[in-house]
C-alpha cells in the first residue's frame, strides 16, 4: 500500500510506537467492525460539553469539524496545526499544547 509522507514511521520505528512490546499484527475479524464505525454521527447524541484538539495535517480532519459541529452548542475545538497526528502520541511540545487547552475545559 502506498502511503506518502512515511506515515507509518511513528508505527514501525522502535525509537517511537514499535517499542520493545509492540505486536504489529493485526486481527482480521475486527475489519468490519473498524470500518463501519459511525464515530462521527454519534455527536448528534452528545449532551454534554466537548472540546476536540486537532491538527490539519492529522488523521481526518474534516471529521473533526462534523463531528464538533454536531456537537452544537456544546462543541468546541482547538487547532493546533503546527503538531502532526504522531507528534500528539510522544512529543513533549504537541502533547503539553493539548494538555494545556484540555486540561482548563475540564477544570483541572
Amino acid at each position: 500500500m502506498f502511503v506518502p509522507g512515511n506515515v507509518f514511521d511513528y508505527y514501525l520505528n522502535p525509537a517511537k510506537g514499535a517499542g520493545a512490546h509492540y505486536d504489529n499484527r493485526f486481527d482480521v475479524g475486527s475489519w468490519r467492525p473498524w470500518m463501519t464505525f459511525a464515530g462521527i454521527s454519534a455527536g448528534e447524541a452528545i449532551d454534554k460539553p466537548g472540546r476536540v484538539v486537532h491538527s490539519t495535517s492529522g488523521a481526518v480532519p474534516d471529521g473533526a469539524e462534523r463531528f464538533v459541529s454536531l456537537l452544537g452548542e456544546h462543541g468546541s475545538d482547538v487547532w493546533l496545526n503546527e503538531h502532526t497526528q504522531e507528534d500528539f502520541y510522544y512529543r513533549d511540545e504537541a502533547v503539553t499544547a493539548a494538555l494545556d487547552e484540555v486540561a482548563p475545559f475540564l477544570g483541572a
